[in-house]
């Protein structure tokens, strides 16, 4: 069963704090109610009973899909600067779970299972997009470099990075955040333009092989530096 856990927020209208019943572990077959709502984008959103704004709880937590055979660690964005240390935690966590030290029932469960990590909400949703649509991940982030190549006013930056927002019957649509400096910009891709990176598998073979090394699978694991950060870090299994 998914697991939750009473998380103490701080409003960020009127600063008063409360508790509030957060999402620790998922498991996709029992929930997919919670899976719909980081979709839509209300997962996790509540409304402050002060002064009415809302707030949006991100927490560490993994989503796990038995059936699939995938996990899924999810981190607030604020830890994406020390990317190497999470991804290693959630190694970790992982193997410790499900690796050669854990039950044997646990370890048959563990094979063949694909497992990622991702930073904040947006980064979650656009993974659950493409296993709901079938999409390979590393090709979606193969896109987006050739995107950034070939379209004017497309820039890879820490802060500004396409996303997968929907998939419709034309292609996929992504979403260029312009971190405040205006509205944000939608880059639709027809079918023909995704299927072309998906055929061209040996132009896209040291980009695949950087972007697989290991679980954080994003265009920012190519622009977003190593750095040291704090010594223990955990990560949620669900």
């Amino acid at each position: 069963m998914s697991t939750f856990v009473d998380q103490l927020v701080s409003c960020p209208g009127c600063g008063v704090r409360r508790r509030y019943e957060v999402c620790a572990s998922l498991k996709v077959d029992r929930a997919p109610h919670l899976i719909d709502a980081i979709l839509d984008r209300t997962f996790q959103r509540f409304r402050c009973a002060t002064c009415g704004a809302g707030v949006l709880v991100v927490q560490e937590m993994s989503i796990v899909d038995f059936d699939d055979r995938w996990i899924l660690f999810v981190y607030p964005l604020e830890s994406e600067p020390d990317w190497a240390l999470w991804e290693a935690a959630g190694a970790a966590a992982f193997e410790q779970a499900m690796g050669a030290g854990a039950p044997p029932l646990a370890q048959a469960l563990a094979e063949g299972f694909g497992v990622r990590t991702v930073f904040g909400l947006e980064a979650a949703r656009e993974k659950l997009l493409c296993r709901r649509h079938a999409l390979d991940d590393v090709a979606l982030e193969c896109l987006k470099l050739q995107l950034v190549r070939t379209l004017d006013g497309l820039e890879l930056t820490a802060q500004t990075r396409l996303r997968l927002d929907r998939v419709d019957a034309d292609g996929l649509v992504l979403n260029l955040p312009t971190a405040g400096r205006g509205p944000d910009r939608e880059v639709a891709v027809p079918w023909a333009s995704w299927m072309a990176v998906q055929a061209q598998p040996a132009q896209w073979a040291r980009a695949r092989a950087a972007l697989t090394a290991d679980t954080w699978v994003d265009t920012g694991r190519l622009i977003v530096p190593r750095r040291t950060g704090p010594d223990r870090v955990g990560a949620p299994l669900a």
